[in-house]
């Protein structure tokens, strides 16, 4: 069986803010760093770096609420912002629900570096 969820957004630094405002519109939520925070904690297990499997497959609303995060209540996507791909970075790593990591690349050569990058 293969994993057909998406796990991150990687999208040049000089379209990165209509992106995130086309994406905002269409009901995702961007976190800030204190909601990345409880976030990871949530859905990655930081002993294994392993999925939350409470969280796999529910609502985004759902997922936030458990976090402690307040979103409006037509969101369909918790987006954190990442920098780097591992340990590092947990929400870099398989999640299997409406969380996604967003990556803002300086070039198409970085974009290829970051998605090529095992978490």
């Amino acid at each position: 069986m293969i994993c057909a969820s998406e796990q991150a957004v990687i999208v040049d630094q000089e379209i990165y803010a209509e992106v995130r405002a086309e994406m905002e519109a269409l009901g995702c939520y961007f976190c800030t760093a204190d909601e990345k925070k409880r976030l990871e904690a949530l859905v990655i297990k930081t002993d294994t770096c392993a999925v939350n499997a409470d969280i796999v497959g529910k609502p985004a609303t759902w997922i936030a609420a458990k976090a402690g995060i307040e979103v409006p209540s037509n969101t369909v996507m918790l987006v954190a912002e990442l920098e780097k791909v591992g340990t590092e970075e947990p929400l870099s790593h398989e999640k299997l629900s409406p969380v996604l990591g967003a990556y803002s690349v300086q070039s198409t050569e970085d974009a290829f570096h970051v998605a090529e990058r095992d978490a």
